[in-house]
């Protein structure tokens, strides 16, 4: 697992062979644009590996709603994979 750390949160990614998996993102404080700036540079990373990027938009803690989180994802470009079954399964191509 590999980690990119910002002043306010960081992210948890994992790189496998057909796709980058986010694990894991925290935001300390929100609507700082913390989150949006984390997505990109995991982004920046999948562009130059030529992979997609999947993540299960589960809440970690009560700072944010299982709503608010998956318009996060889509607003940062995320669909809902298309072997999702619970509405919680996304992928950024």
């Amino acid at each position: 697992m590999k980690t990119i750390k910002l002043e306010n949160g960081f992210v948890n990614y994992t790189i496998e062979e057909n796709e980058i998996t986010i694990d894991n993102i925290k935001v300390y404080e929100q609507k700082k644009g913390t989150g949006k700036i984390l997505i990109e540079e995991v982004k920046k990373i999948a562009r130059e590996k030529n992979l997609p990027i999947g993540l299960y938009a589960e809440p970690q803690d009560e700072t944010i709603n299982e709503d608010d989180l998956k318009n996060f994802y889509y607003s940062c470009g995320f669909e809902l994979d298309a072997d999702d079954c619970d509405g919680k399964l996304f992928i950024w191509k």
